[in-house]
């Protein structure tokens, strides 16, 4: 009796550990450089978030209301901006633009399928990782004027897991994975 006892205690744990590592963890590692400055490290399981997200009325964002409606415009440029990823994601990896000034460098790049962008100035260093099936899964769903917050968690857990971004500033570092 004890034993069964024991199993069960035990499974209610594992199963939840199991259902996190199923669905993922958005991990925010804030840590401050001044003496005695805070070091936060905050796990958020993707399951209550995409719980939440699906509460959202209809299931989606507008991007128009009554007063502002997306014109043609905008809805060419997100199908324009979805053939670009596509054809991001069928060529190889490889640096796309680099901006340098002064102190101050942007490179944007493809790497392992994803855009990245990397800022380096002698103040901070910022580091940007944005799966590429992430965005295409974002534009598409946006190109009927509406953003569904549960779709774009299904995707970054499908796609995400890694560093999303990474922040090196003279106060503070800031990380956000997906784990």
């Amino acid at each position: 009796m004890l034993l069964k006892l024991a199993a069960v205690a035990l499974a209610v744990p594992v199963a939840g550990a199991a259902t996190v590592a199923a669905t993922g963890v958005v991990l925010v590692d804030v840590r401050e450089h001044k003496a005695n400055g805070q070091h936060l490290v905050i796990p958020v399981p993707m399951l209550p978030l995409r719980v939440l997200a699906g509460l959202v009325p209809h299931g989606a964002i507008p991007l128009q209301n009554h007063h502002h409606r997306m014109d043609e415009d905008a809805r060419q440029a997100m199908r324009a901006g979805s053939q670009v990823l596509q054809a991001l994601a069928a060529s190889p990896d490889g640096e796309l633009v680099r901006a340098e000034e002064r102190d101050q460098t942007v490179v944007v790049a493809k790497e392992d399928g994803h855009i990245t962008v990397h800022v380096r100035s002698p103040r901070e260093q910022v580091d940007v990782n944005v799966p590429l099936e992430l965005a295409q899964s974002v534009l598409e769903d946006a190109q009927d004027g509406m953003i569904d917050p549960s779709a774009i968690l299904g995707a970054l857990a499908r796609t995400g897991r890694g560093k999303l971004v990474e922040v090196h500033a003279d106060d503070a570092d800031v990380s956000i994975r997906v784990m």
